[in-house]
């Protein structure tokens, strides 16, 4: 053959089985190096809102048969606790529980946490409060979990405002922070007004 064949068939060879080499060594190295692993994904526990027993907001009464709220779990097998505190103090026996020791019903992914409580001091407005969570976080130098404060993926949180005719709470101006009893003041009675600062 002559030579001047010979080049060409080179040119033309030793381009392609460079690029051929290049792309197996790209190819060798991306099955070598294995991506990655993907973050586990949590998912928080979440109150179904609506079906809450009674309606969250305002209260007259402690609902005779307990309160139910319904929680929602896309892994039923996953991790669940609720707290439930009043006027933001946990009530011990209902702190960090396990969701699964107070479900009296289920399916699917779905749980109903059920809870009574005492009756608070009536000559006062209460504020109850559930919180469910994976996870509730541990109290740093205590090592004991924190009743109020969920840990990683978070939490879901359902208020009452148990309000009785016996307790009465007024907006004491910019700061709204006053509050007094009715045996201080009839229901009847006109509104408190307050003293011009002027001797009569």
């Amino acid at each position: 053959m002559p030579r001047s064949f010979d080049l060409r068939v080179h040119r033309i060879l030793l381009p392609l089985l460079g690029a051929g080499v290049s792309t197996l060594g790209l190819l060798a190295a991306c099955f070598t190096a294995p991506p990655p692993d993907l973050p586990t994904q949590v998912h928080r526990p979440e109150i179904i809102h609506d079906a809450v027993v009674p309606p969250e907001g305002v209260i007259t009464e402690l609902p005779p048969g307990g309160f139910v709220v319904p929680v929602h779990l896309d892994d039923p097998t996953g991790p669940c606790q609720f707290s439930v505190l009043v006027d933001g103090t946990a009530v011990p026996r209902l702190c960090a529980q396990s969701c699964s020791q107070a479900a009296f019903d289920g399916g699917g992914g779905d749980i109903l946490l059920g809870f009574g409580l005492s009756q608070p001091d009536p000559t006062i407005c209460h504020t109850i409060t559930a919180i469910v969570a994976s996870q509730f976080a541990v109290v740093e130098g205590a090592n004991v979990n924190s009743c109020s404060t969920p840990s990683g993926a978070g939490g879901d949180v359902v208020t009452w405002q148990l309000w009785s005719p016996s307790c009465l709470t007024y907006d004491a101006g910019v700061l709204a922070d006053g509050a007094f009893p009715f045996p201080d003041g009839s229901p009847d009675a006109l509104p408190i007004v307050p003293e011009s600062g002027i001797d009569p």
